[in-house]
């Protein structure tokens, strides 16, 4: 079956099973809000299971309370979707007990699955998304 994503993310990041489906998850989601159509099926159908992967990522709550960072994030987000779903992404990682530095490091073991797997395309989509997410 060759590569495998999951066990990739586990082995090099040293996270949990649960963490590595809940932050790729948590990457495709953000990839389907910001990427085109054309380019995100591209993505996803050189990831196995990435439909299960996205129902695996943790909900978001928008919340009312918290601080003052929480409001200006959601200020901020109401007007960039880049910025809805880097935030978003960010308390997707925090839900699951990672920082926003892992964010760089999914993508780019994604990226290397991708390239690996002979899907430098999708790879590309996937590493282009950072600099929108931050």
């Amino acid at each position: 079956t060759g590569l495998q994503l999951l066990p990739m993310l586990t082995q090099s990041l040293g996270v949990t099973g649960t963490q590595a489906t809940g932050g790729m998850g948590a990457l495709l989601q953000a990839a389907q809000t910001l990427l085109a159509n054309t380019e995100y099926a591209t993505l996803a159908n050189a990831i196995p299971g990435a439909q299960s992967l996205i129902a695996a990522a943790p909900a978001v709550t928008e919340s009312n309370e918290g601080g003052l960072m929480n409001q200006a994030m959601s200020m901020a987000s109401s007007y960039s979707p880049e910025a809805k779903a880097g935030s978003r992404l960010v308390s997707q990682f925090q839900s699951l007990g990672m920082s926003a530095e892992m964010i760089p490091k999914f993508s780019e073991v994604g990226a290397d699955y991708l390239q690996q797997t002979g899907n430098p395309e999708a790879g590309a989509l996937l590493t282009s998304l950072l600099p929108a997410l931050q």
